[in-house]
């Protein structure tokens, strides 16, 4: 069957090679160093906005106060082991409620971003932007411990892109209604961009409330206990949600009143994940929806529905889609096209339990509030921080990778598995690096090459079509089928090989073929794996 990449219709970000084209300076580790490297370069009058700020591998930054960011803030750290950017207490024994407040565009890469202080005290937000038409992007970044929100927009016309990332640990010591990914509230949201990242232990991950969002585009995901569901179809009008792994999500129960569950059409209805109201609002009409959401799996673990039948009947889980809105879906096929979510158990290698964030909504629901009678859902088994103050991480203990056996394993649009690809290692996902249409089909060649373990290959569509990427051995053996006759876009295309073959063993030096495949040509080039 031929397996469809849904390239979102609306302004995809280029992923931009910022340490190519900007000043790059190496930023010492310790406290508050991050800062004192900014202010000393303002003062001497270096263009900030044109320099990365480059962070070392494994080592922390602690600050003590807020940063303000006035200008575009890009902070990187190379391949390799994240470096740690946490809060800290100040001579005073105060640590910032907010790391960072936005005034221009960030760019941050592989970096941890901890809201926990120095001290074990949870703080508020990581990022706030804090004006209008803001870009923000944030790639292989870890971002646990925020007590609100990891980022928060106070500004109209954001541009949100979050790629490879993990967002964990952030429900409050007690209030289930705190710890959200991304928040924005009573604004418009230009575009929201979220692929293969991960949701873990969060309150609703991506919370738009009463929020126009021009264009959505969720895809890859993974979502792990969450106590509310994932926010903003309903107020979407461009809209693609495909092959996301939701698992225990929104796990607080829908009080279910038949006095407001009222719907005139088809009685009482418990609305579902896939909400399609009417859209009303000045910028965007119900007419001018196009949503595609396909091939998610919604599926909760046997001791959370154990829990549900203990529950008095007026207090159920939420349903993927009421039927009302599928139906009302259904009399419009040229705005929805939704399916109904597969319901499989993935069987994550190693997920963190689910029994104390059980046990903690049953004492919410009868009115417990105190911390200190509260269990802990997070799964840090050793504290938040160690002797000296830094911040474990709890993603570190994680695999939410699972068994190539499993249905869900090639049930993605594109024959990859469902939710956040980070955690399988040998699969392998294709990113397009720019809108710019390319004039010929082209085929370039590896980078770098010899390559040891992983590679980079490019490729140019001037029109749509389907594609095959295969790697070969020097025997005319197929190895890895990168890119299995899927539907791309005209655009440049860029896939990154990690040297393994389709069932995740490593490859021997040598030559190898890789071979481009498109409804109008076939283009091959030669590469070596040398170790």
């Amino acid at each position: 069957m031929k397996t469809r990449l849904f390239i979102v219709l609306f302004v995809v970000f280029s992923s931009l090679s910022f340490a190519q084209n900007k000043d790059t300076v190496d930023v010492i580790p310790g406290f508050n160093t991050l800062s004192e490297q900014i202010e000393s370069d303002i003062q001497r009058g270096v263009d900030v906005g044109n320099r990365v700020y480059r962070l070392a591998n494994g080592q922390p930054y602690l600050l003590d106060h807020t940063m303000e960011i006035n200008f575009p803030l890009t902070l990187i750290c190379p391949d390799g082991e994240p470096a740690l950017v946490q809060a800290a207490k100040d001579i005073n024994g105060s640590s910032p409620s907010d790391l960072f407040h936005i005034y221009k565009d960030v760019y941050v890469e592989n970096i941890a971003f901890s809201g926990v202080d120095n001290g074990g005290a949870v703080r508020l937000r990581v990022f706030v932007l804090q004006t209008d038409s803001l870009t923000a992007e944030a790639h292989k970044c870890i971002f646990e411990l925020a007590r609100l929100n990891v980022f928060s927009s106070n500004g109209l016309y954001a541009k949100i892109k979050f790629t490879n990332c993990i967002f964990n640990n952030c429900l409050t010591d007690n209030n289930l209604y705190n710890g959200r990914a991304f928040d924005d509230r009573q604004n418009v949201v230009e575009s929201f961009y979220a692929e293969n990242c991960s949701f873990i232990n969060m309150r609703s991950p991506i919370h738009f409330w009463g929020t126009l969002v021009k264009n959505y585009y969720v895809n890859h995901c993974t979502f792990y206990n969450t106590t509310m569901y994932v926010r903003g179809f309903s107020t979407g009008v461009n809209v693609t949600f495909t092959n996301n792994n939701l698992v225990n999500t929104g796990i607080y129960p829908i009080a279910f009143n038949p006095a407001t569950n009222v719907d005139t059409a088809e009685g009482f209805q418990v609305p579902g994940v896939v909400d399609v109201d009417t859209l009303s609002h000045e910028l965007a009409s119900e007419d001018q929806k196009k949503w595609t959401v396909k091939n998610n799996n919604y599926y909760f673990s046997q001791n959370v529905l154990d829990f549900f039948s203990s529950l008095d009947d007026t207090l159920v889980l939420r349903p993927w889609i009421s039927s009302h809105d599928s139906a009302f879906a259904a009399k419009y096929p040229q705005r929805y096209d939704i399916e109904v979510a597969l319901s499989e158990n993935p069987n994550f290698i190693n997920a963190p339990q689910t029994d104390t964030l059980i046990k903690w909504i049953g004492l919410y629901l009868s009115g417990e509030r105190s911390t200190d009678k509260l269990p802990d859902t997070r799964f840090l088994p050793d504290g938040y921080v160690d002797e000296n103050g830094i911040a474990y991480l709890a993603y570190k203990y994680y695999d939410f990778s699972y068994d190539k056996n499993n249905p869900l394993y090639s049930a993605g649009t594109d024959g990859k598995p469902i939710g956040d690809l980070q955690w399988f290692q040998n699969i392998t996902s294709v990113e397009r690096v720019t809108d710019v249409i390319p004039t010929n089909i082209k085929l370039n060649q590896n980078y770098p090459n010899p390559f040891n373990p992983t590679t980079n290959i490019t490729y140019e569509l001037p029109k749509q079509s389907n594609v095959t990427i295969t790697v070969y051995n020097s025997l005319g053996q197929e190895v890895i089928r990168l890119v299995n006759n899927e539907m791309q876009s005209a655009g440049t295309y860029k896939i990154t090989w990690s040297g393994k073959d389709a069932y995740g063993n490593s490859l021997a030096s040598g030559i190898y073929y890789y071979q481009l495949n498109t409804d109008d040509v076939v283009l091959s080039k030669k590469m070596i794996l040398l170790k």
